[in-house]
């Protein structure tokens, strides 16, 4: 499954025509993608939380300021390709639950705490809970 892009709109379970190039560690810096508050939807967070990578870099950019990207090339104990971790990062961003901000080449992310608990309360606060009871 993937996130697809269709003009202003992001959905899932179709194969994407056309992503915006947001890498981790990009040769030519573009412009990073963030979903406006409007444009987060439930089935894109829970997509974005239904792997287990991706849930274990939320939970833990969750737990504090920010950190760039390169302090996760391990998450769950096992080591992750650059690449993969660049598309985990990518799909958190555009779901709306995290911000990156660039600074040079690097990336540094955070969790967009406020936006969220105004859209949804304590749903995500919730899961993430929920998944630290299970590892």
């Amino acid at each position: 499954m993937v996130l697809a892009h269709h003009g202003s709109m992001y959905s899932i379970g179709h194969r994407p025509s056309k992503l915006m190039k947001c890498p981790l560690w990009p040769s030519e810096p573009g412009p990073l993608y963030h979903s406006p508050l409007s444009q987060i939807t439930v089935p894109g967070a829970l997509f974005a939380l239904s792997d287990t990578v991706g849930v274990g870099i939320f939970a833990e950019l969750a737990q504090g300021e920010g950190r760039n990207c390169a302090a996760f090339l391990n998450v769950n104990g096992m080591p992750l390709p650059k690449s993969s971790l660049s598309q985990h990062f990518k799909v958190l961003r555009e779901s709306g639950l995290i911000r990156s901000e660039r600074n040079g080449v690097e990336l540094k992310n955070h969790p967009r705490r406020d936006e969220l608990q105004k859209k949804y309360g304590k749903l995500i606060q919730t899961i993430l809970q929920a998944y630290r009871r299970e590892e």
